[in-house]
């Protein structure tokens, strides 16, 4: 039920953060392509969005595609430097 809120309100709002949490969402439930898709929306509503970036990232190591992963992660930490590297 939640997951079809948050598509809903991905749908209605063209905001950044609402794709990232549908992203979230997607992720946790193991969704990981469509999560990808989720937070690629967000970037291009927002390509700022280092939630966005660093969830992304997330996915796609689920996925086991370390060399895309790190480069989501980078533009993450890039974007915000709150966000811990991996390399440090």
């Amino acid at each position: 039920m939640a997951l079809l809120i948050l598509v809903n309100i991905a749908s209605a709002a063209q905001s950044s953060d609402a794709w990232l949490k549908k992203g979230i969402a997607l992720e946790i439930l193991k969704k990981n392509d469509e999560a990808i898709k989720a937070c690629d929306k967000a970037i291009e509503v927002n390509p700022q969005d280092s939630d966005a970036w660093n969830n992304k990232g997330f996915a796609l190591s689920d996925l086991n595609k370390p060399y895309e992963a790190r480069k989501a992660y980078k533009k993450a930490v890039e974007l915000n430097s709150q966000i811990r590297s991996l390399e440090q």
